[in-house]
């Protein structure tokens, strides 16, 4: 985190700071960039605030980076879910060579599929039952299959991205 050469926040939206343990926004601030000032840079991360460093220096930590905003899941019930190494819900399902979790409304999950040969009915059901108790939610869960899913302008690729405000 280079707490020396920056000033790096975890932030809840509309409190203050985090204390650690607690979730929020990383924002940055770097105390180096003289010719142009950044000043309290949001990122988009959302990350874990920790204590002091336990070297004994002092500096604060940041115990786990959780992903993108947008990439994290408020549930109808108010509960927020960062989905991680989502590698998981396809373990051992061999068809799948590639996949993304796409939340489409509310309460609907679209998996979007490249795959060897289509999901027959057991491993559909495999895989639904893995995503409800991942994001401990009955999502109505949909598949569509893909030659290949295609990544983000950026050039990046997300495992799970929504498309709900």
């Amino acid at each position: 985190m280079q707490a020396e050469s920056n000033l790096v926040e975890i932030l809840e939206k509309n409190v203050g700071p985090c204390r650690p343990g607690e979730f929020g926004q990383v924002v940055v601030t770097p105390l180096h960039a003289f010719a142009m000032p950044l000043l309290r840079y949001v990122n988009g991360d959302l990350a874990e605030a920790g204590g002091s460093a336990a070297c004994g220096r002092g500096l604060p930590v940041i115990r786990r980076v959780l992903g993108r905003e947008r990439q994290m899941v408020r549930l109808p019930n108010g509960d927020v879910f960062y989905p991680q190494d989502l590698g998981g819900l396809v373990a051992g399902l061999r068809k799948i060579r590639q996949f993304q979790l796409v939340r489409t409304a509310e309460t609907q999950m679209e998996v979007r599929l490249s795959v060897r040969a289509p999901l027959d009915d057991d491993e559909g059901a495999l895989l639904r039952k893995r995503i409800h108790d991942r994001f401990q939610y009955p999502f109505d869960v949909s598949f569509t299959y893909m030659d290949v899913i295609p990544r983000e302008p950026s050039g990046k690729f997300f495992d799970f991205k929504s498309e709900v405000g």
